[in-house]
């Protein structure tokens, strides 16, 4: 199975800059607000556990649903799957409705992701193996 970094880099180089030419790292940076050096350690593989906010930025930026980027990840094996299902439902919504601000929409996105974040980060430590520990 591809892993994280592996299809953050793949989906990535599947997005084309205006002269056809795939994107670098430094676009996805200024696309997702993410560091450079940071969606390196990712593609690299040396960020196995990103947080659910990450996710959700990385995949804003790449055109691509958060299931499609965190499949890999896990999140989608149990029932954390609902709570992220939640978010991206919640971020559509919000996208396509033009009766609210800017301010409006980014206050309920942080909403739920403050309600929702919890109950991923739960599954996560669940999926874990006792002793095992999180990547630095």
């Amino acid at each position: 199975m591809e892993a994280w970094g592996e299809r953050v880099r793949r989906f990535r180089r599947l997005r084309k800059r205006p002269d056809g030419t795939p994107w670098t790292q430094e676009d996805l940076a200024d696309a997702s607000g993410i560091d450079r050096r940071y969606i390196g350690r990712i593609e690299t593989g040396e960020v196995a556990d990103p947080s659910a906010d990450t996710v959700r930025k990385l995949s804003k930026a790449l055109g691509r649903t958060m299931r499609d980027l965190a499949e890999p990840l896990g999140w989608y094996d149990d029932q954390s799957r609902t709570h992220v299902d939640t978010v991206e439902a919640i971020e559509r919504i919000l996208l396509e409705d033009q009766d609210l601000d800017d301010v409006q929409k980014d206050g309920l996105v942080l909403s739920t992701k403050l309600l929702v974040a919890p109950h991923i980060d739960e599954a996560r430590r669940r999926k874990r193996r006792p002793g095992e520990r999180r990547p630095a």
